[in-house]
């Protein structure tokens, strides 16, 4: 009956390959759609710089033409709160499209240059109201030079706020191909799953067949065949237990809640033993326990690395474990 220590090898690498694969599925996708939702986030953050910009430029205007008209200070309260607001808007500005293209960090360093030259233009008219009185502060606005600032700020933002609507339009629609591929890609894992635990119930199926042919020729030796089939079941029930693990451990879970779910399994699997789990710490350089089975001598929490004769000689260690009362 050895040919069945292969089967339960090779069923434990399919499970190994089913876990793996499903677990490399989900921060794949979300890796995926998450650089496209962070290159979204930063167009709709420098569209909401764009037209705080021009709002702070209209309300510097609104409190310049309140004081021309009246010569009352209060009126300028919108423009000071934009004077004191719009550098800040202008840095953010800059840092937002640090990694745009030339063309884009240029048009930008422009309109900064024509919001720097539109608060020299009111700032001159007012002090021109303040000092020289109300005609000669109307005469220079009649001009229209501070209406020909503003219009070319609106226009500016108004270019860049479209080509950043069209960029938006761009990214959503990257944003559900994506999230499709993603999609797409876990569907083709489960498929991929299906056919694997497929292939083992046939592996399986193929073992019951073999046996009973065993059990036909060897009908003569009785209690060979006996002690035969209940090996059999034995590693069908493996092979069953296995597959459950396996089902089991593909859901989302963390590493803690995976290694109780693996030495759950052990306990059934491995009837009548007792053994942990230890998980390796890398920060403390220790064993730390993460799991155990079985109705043995207590275990430590933790254990030092140079502790354990497996870990030390590179293989398996079954002569004596001093981290338990009882030989292992």
């Amino acid at each position: 009956m050895g040919y069945q220590k292969p089967s339960l090898k090779i069923a434990a690498a399919a499970a190994v390959i089913i876990m793996g694969f499903n677990a490399a599925i989900a921060p794949l996708g979300l890796s995926w759609v998450g650089q496209t939702q962070q290159s979204r986030q930063l167009v709709e953050d420098q569209l909401t710089t764009l037209r705080a910009l021009l709002e702070r430029v209209v309300d510097a205007e609104t409190g310049q033409r309140g004081y021309i008209i009246t010569g009352d200070d209060r009126f300028l309260q919108p423009y000071y709160a934009s004077l004191n607001t719009l550098p800040e808007n202008l840095r953010t500005l800059d840092q937002l499209y640090a990694t745009d293209p030339v063309e884009e960090q240029k048009a930008i360093h422009a309109l900064r240059g024509q919001v720097e030259e539109r608060m020299g233009n009111l700032a001159e008219t007012i002090k021109l109201r303040r000092e020289s009185g109300y005609e000669a502060a109307m005469k220079v606005v009649s001009q229209g030079t501070g209406k020909e600032l503003t219009d070319h700020i609106r226009e500016s933002i108004s270019t860049q706020v479209a080509g950043e609507m069209s960029e938006v339009i761009a990214l959503d629609r990257q944003l559900v191909q994506k999230a499709a591929l993603a999609v797409a890609v876990s569907l083709s894992g489960t498929l991929l799953t299906l056919v694997l635990l497929t292939w083992l119930f046939l592996r399986m199926r193929e073992a019951i067949r073999e046996t009973e042919k065993f059990a036909v020729e060897a009908s003569l030796e009785s209690n060979r065949v006996e002690a035969g089939m209940k090996l059999l079941r034995k590693r069908n029930n493996e092979i069953s237990l296995l597959g459950e693990m396996s089902q089991l451990l593909q859901t989302e879970m963390s590493l803690a809640e995976g290694l109780q779910i693996t030495a759950e399994y052990c306990h059934r699997l491995l009837p009548g033993t007792a053994g942990s789990v230890y998980l390796y710490r890398n920060s403390a350089d220790l064993l730390e326990l993460a799991g155990a089975w079985g109705d043995g001598p207590p275990t430590h929490q933790t254990i030092s690395p140079q502790a354990c004769w497996g870990l030390r000689r590179g293989h398996s260690h079954q002569k004596h474990c001093r981290n338990t009362a009882n030989p292992v």
